[in-house]
């Protein structure tokens, strides 16, 4: 009996000794994965696994003549290198996105504003042509980047007007294009589109010469009209006006005349 004693108390401190040894292999386990993972294969064979796994990383190391630290040392800086540029390369992106955004705000007011500057040049430019009792429009094309002014002066309105009421097809009467105007109707329209343009755009001198060359002198006094009514509504621009033709207008506080002498032209002798 007591030989069976001693016995069980050498299995009992075996046991305990075993199970202190499971205890500190499971606590190095869970520094690996915390969670048990169930063995798919017996013992014997898991042992066949991990020997062929520590041959093959000594293999790996001999060919490469770094060791398993050195490898594990490298991976972890080209980890960290990775890292660093896939937060860069995000930056980035978001930056880029960013201004994608900006930029398309950027366009949207820019076109708001084109589209509010066209609006104003064609409703003063029709305004302009009623001085003259003219009527027409301008066609923007800003896909093409083209201006194309049609007018109706006050003969063809008279001619439209007769057209209309004699013609059998019912075909009105139309000008086909602008070249067909007079030069003094070619002069005031530019005057028109000159004047339009101004009323969108800032700049402090204004210079015209020789305007009125082909006007006659009803399309004269008005172009004139018009642009010193422009000029006194736009204090802050200087406008010079240089033309051989007799001045239709008085000098005024805001008005400074200066006439020139006329050239001298000496007569060549036999």
């Amino acid at each position: 009996r007591g030989a069976l004693e001693d016995k069980m108390r050498a299995l009992q401190a075996q046991k305990l000794e075993i199970e202190a040894r499971v205890s500190e292999v499971e606590s190095d386990a869970r520094k690996v994965c915390s969670e048990r993972v169930p063995a798919e294969h017996p013992p014997r064979k898991l042992d066949r696994m991990i020997s062929e796994c520590k041959a093959r990383l000594e293999e790996i190391e001999r060919s490469s003549n770094m060791s398993l630290a050195e490898v594990a040392e490298k991976a972890q800086n080209y980890i960290a290198v990775y890292t660093k540029a896939k937060e860069e390369l995000r930056l980035v992106v978001a930056l880029v996105s960013a201004l994608k955004k900006a930029h398309q705000q950027r366009l949207n007011k820019w076109t708001q504003f084109r589209d509010s500057m066209t609006m104003r040049t064609k409703l003063h430019f029709v305004k302009n042509l009623h001085q003259r009792g003219y009527t027409g429009k301008l066609e923007f094309d800003h896909s093409q980047c083209t201006l194309i002014p049609k007018v109706k002066t006050d003969q063809d309105l008279v001619s439209e007007n007769v057209s209309n009421g004699n013609s059998a097809s019912g075909k009105g009467y139309q000008r086909k294009d602008t070249r067909s105007l007079s030069g003094g109707e070619k002069s005031f329209t530019t005057i028109c589109l000159l004047l339009s343009l101004w009323e969108t755009m800032n700049c402090p001198v204004r210079a015209l010469d020789e305007f009125d060359v082909f006007m006659d002198a009803a399309n004269r006094r008005i172009a004139m009209s018009m642009m010193i009514d422009s000029a006194r509504t736009q204090r802050d621009t200087q406008f010079i006006l240089i033309t051989p033709q007799d001045m239709s207008v008085k000098p005024d506080a805001d008005i400074t005349i200066l006439r020139l002498q006329p050239p001298r032209r000496s007569q060549a002798t036999a």
